[in-house]
């Protein structure tokens, strides 16, 4: 007869560990892409967080240390284990990477550790030469080609701030926007027309957009609140391009140039990852140490 693990209503579940892994009790773990089928330590902001791990785990090819960190030898007479007791509803012991308050919302930080999830503020001064693009033309010497992504208009002159534009025309479908500028005459979109045509009357959208060329933008701008000029209320920064360029939430409505941009603080919801639990450790907990977490509730 074949063995099987008992598994309650709100867990533990049962997984294997990949093959040269390991994970330590109080961990997070996640799917492990390299290894389908298998766990390993979650990562910085998982948004594949499966639970706690209960107790240490290892896979069928984990090398166990031989030496100390200080060259002593190390007795190793443990039996491996390769499945590992995954708890994600309760209230357990967990190994945090910063401290957290009592009551806070928790992620997932680094190697299986949690952090704490909460607005912050984006690091970046406000730019000042903030370009916005607002409308383009409509231009009337479109060509299209029947299932081709390519669009070209000898007059449009596209920049960078055409990136993500709305565009229409023909038999363009609806909900159709810019996704890489070729050329000054020459764009992809994300739906390709359904039938070929020239002179097509080619319409354009606000432009999400906003550049500056003395910024040094970084990935963690992503969320952050963004106010000035034309943009509208409400908006935050939806995608990082580059050092110099980001993508916001609803574009501005204007054309300028030297608009100064206030880059606010970054919402929760819109940091990387999933809420993995909650402090319910009533004294706080000191980076580093074990603390208590809920996963039930949050």
């Amino acid at each position: 007869m074949t063995a099987v693990v008992a598994v309650t209503r709100f867990g533990p579940d049962t997984y294997t560990v990949s093959p040269t892994g390991f994970v330590d009790g109080g961990q997070l773990v996640e799917p492990d892409p390299a290894n389908p089928g298998f766990i390993r330590a979650a990562s910085s902001g998982s948004s594949t967080f499966l639970g706690v791990n209960l107790q240490p785990a290892e896979g069928t090819s984990y090398t166990n240390p031989t030496t100390a960190g200080y060259g002593a030898p190390v007795l190793d007479i443990s039996v491996p284990v390769e499945k590992a007791a995954i708890a994600w509803q309760g209230t357990y012991k967990v190994i945090y990477n910063e401290a957290a308050t009592f009551g806070q919302l928790l992620g997932a930080g680094p190697n299986g550790t949690v952090i704490p999830y909460q607005s912050v503020a984006y690091a970046g001064a406000a730019p000042t030469d903030v370009v916005t693009y607002g409308p383009h033309a409509t231009v009337n010497d479109g060509v299209l080609i029947g299932g081709s992504l390519t669009v070209t208009s000898a007059t449009a002159a596209f920049v960078t701030g055409d990136l993500y534009r709305a565009i229409a025309g023909g038999s363009i479908p609806a909900g159709a926007y810019i996704t890489a500028i070729n050329s000054g005459t020459s764009v992809q979109i994300s739906a390709a027309p359904v039938v070929s045509a020239v002179g097509v009357s080619v319409t354009f959208g606000n432009s999400p957009i906003i550049t500056s060329a003395a910024s040094t933008f970084t990935a963690t701008v992503e969320g952050a609140t963004a106010t000035g000029g034309s943009i509208p209320a409400s908006t935050i920064v939806t995608q990082f391009i580059d050092a110099h360029t980001l993508r916001l939430s609803n574009p501005a409505t204007a054309a300028a140039a030297g608009v100064t941009v206030t880059l606010g603080a970054v919402a929760a919801q819109a940091l990387p990852g999933l809420v993995v639990g909650r402090c319910v450790e009533p004294n706080g907990v000191i980076a580093g140490v074990q603390g208590k977490v809920r996963l039930a509730g949050v």
